[in-house]
């Protein structure tokens, strides 16, 4: 299209040239002519998928669209030229000197529409004041990689019994994901906003990012698929997922307006913000807290608060000695070295996750708590699809998978009765090795019936549930809706809210010197090819 606005601007050129002969401006002419459009076109596809403000960002994109529009219109204008010389012999501006006034042109008109877009961008939601419905705590555990079919094959089979004994006594939904074929960040920070990707902003393990810009291209700011070659062409580099790019809250975050609240190892929780002044004591472990206690790095916004960064690096010999003793005792039958040592890995992301969300509990710091469990993903995912091995490896990593599924009932199995009166809800999603399979949410506890099956829910709806188990208010922002049926003797929740807000950027900055080596974890882990 370009070309064809191009070669049209070109013979319009040429044309009054031949007839009124050749002037100094044809070229500039024909290179506005060409260029103004570009500009607005370039513009409006590098902001259309934007959301929260970000100056250093808009600035990038501003200068970007008015290089890349000049050189087009530089480019409109030897054409141009070439059409004039070519149908009249003569050569109107030999020095080319349209370049000057054509910048003269595009970067006042592209920093106007900075200028627009910084004064009508939307700015940020806060939260609003609202009142709390009294509930008794509450937590809520997701586990990614665990499916309908696998409980069912492991429960025939003797396994997940806490698992299932805690489902028997509450209420089961299916679990239907919208696309099967996104990713863990994505679909768990949906599960966890209540809000759709465009709107939350995360998209996958990694983004991109330019140096000095706060806001990553990938999240919430990504170039829309149109523009991929335009993003090629800037200075980026890969940064992992994390709430800089996050724009809306998410349940742990709710539920500190309101509660003293603790959450583990979720994506795009990095980094942990202070907690709500004024209100409750939160507590906050991010997904780069472990890796970062392994390695013996320092402290960078990896918890809140920070003194519990210590505290974790003080109780990790032990935490790592109680889940070797653990591991060793369900892996005793698996002898394949390789088997265990990824299985080992994924172990101690979930063990370690719990038994810190314990000791926050069982200090009577939280009264409502948020725990992410990927282990199972993970090793599923490295495993790969048993297919086409001999049958040998599919015992083996058959073996290795129910010696994992019993270390992850034994979790389980403190979840449900974590307190007495406590609300539970387990998320199991089928994980990126199960595409076709369905998930569940299983909850118990007060106000929720025994073996109560209800109608399939979907990610958007898993929030909104979560939000009348606490007693907290509807947001009108969430299109999903709580879960019916089951919940009908469960309190109502006081009147709805518009929104709960969106986050609030870090205000030390959106990088880190950790962003390398994290990446790296990530792309051992499978998240990032």
């Amino acid at each position: 299209m370009l070309l064809a606005v191009d070669l049209g601007a070109a013979a319009l050129s040429a044309a009054l040239a031949r007839r009124r002969g050749p002037r100094a401006g044809d070229a500039l002419r024909s290179a506005l002519l060409v260029a103004l459009p570009v500009l607005g076109w370039v513009v409006a596809l590098l902001w259309s998928g934007a959301g929260e403000r970000d100056l250093g960002l808009d600035l990038a994109l501003t200068a970007f669209a008015a290089l890349a529009t000049l050189v087009v219109g530089w480019l409109s204008g030897l054409v141009s030229l070439a059409g004039v010389i070519g149908r009249t012999g003569a050569v109107p501006d030999r020095g080319r000197r349209f370049v000057r006034p054509l910048a003269l042109v595009l970067v006042p008109l592209a920093l106007a529409g900075l200028v627009a877009r910084e004064v009508t961008a939307a700015r940020p939601v806060e939260a609003p004041a609202f009142e709390t419905a009294a509930a008794p705590p509450f937590v809520l555990v997701g586990v990614d990689g665990l499916d309908a079919d696998l409980v069912a094959e492991l429960g025939s089979r003797g396994g997940l019994g806490s698992l299932l004994d805690g489902l028997e006594r509450g209420s089961t939904w299916p679990y239907h994901r919208a696309r099967p074929a996104a990713e863990p960040p994505e679909r768990w920070t949906t599960v966890t906003t209540g809000l759709p990707a465009e709107r939350h902003g995360v998209r996958g393990a990694a983004a991109e990012s330019l140096p000095g810009v706060s806001t990553p291209l990938g999240q919430g700011r990504a170039l829309p698929a149109p523009a991929a070659a335009l993003e090629a062409l800037l200075p980026t580099r890969t940064v992992p997922a994390s709430a800089v790019g996050r724009r809306a809250r998410t349940l742990w975050e709710i539920s500190a307006l309101g509660r003293s609240t603790a959450a583990v190892g979720w994506w795009s929780s990095w980094p942990a913000g202070p907690g709500t002044e004024g209100g409750p004591r939160s507590f906050v472990v991010t997904d780069r807290t472990l890796p970062k206690l392994l390695a013996g790095a320092a402290w960078d916004r990896d918890t809140e608060p920070e003194s519990l960064y210590g505290r974790m690096a003080a109780d990790l010999s032990e935490d790592r000695e109680a889940l070797r003793d653990a591991f060793a005792a369900a892996f005793a039958g698996v002898d394949d070295e390789r088997l265990r040592a990824l299985a080992w890995e994924s172990w101690l992301i979930d063990g370690h996750a719990w038994r810190t969300f314990r000791r926050l509990w069982g200090e009577g710091r939280a009264a409502a708590g948020f725990v992410y469990l990927p282990g199972l993903d993970v090793l599923r995912h490295r495993l790969g699809p048993a297919g086409g091995t001999d049958a040998a490896a599919v015992f083996r990593i058959q073996g290795a998978l129910e010696a994992y599924a019993a270390l992850l009932d034994s979790i389980l199995a403190e979840a449900v009765a974590i307190a007495p009166g406590a609300r539970v809800v387990i998320v199991a999603d089928p994980g990126r090795s199960a595409p076709r399979s369905e998930g569940f949410v299983g909850a118990l506890g007060p106000g929720i019936p025994a073996a109560c099956v209800g109608e399939p829910l979907g990610e958007l709806a898993i929030a909104p549930t979560a939000l009348q188990l606490l007693g907290f208010p509807a947001a009108a922002e969430m299109p999903g809706r709580p879960a019916e049926g089951c919940l009908a003797s469960a309190p109502t929740r006081p009147g709805p809210v518009a929104s709960y807000g969106e986050r609030r950027p870090a205000a030390a900055g959106a990088s880190s010197d950790w962003d390398a080596e994290m990446v790296e974890r990530l792309r051992s882990l499978g998240y990032i090819r």
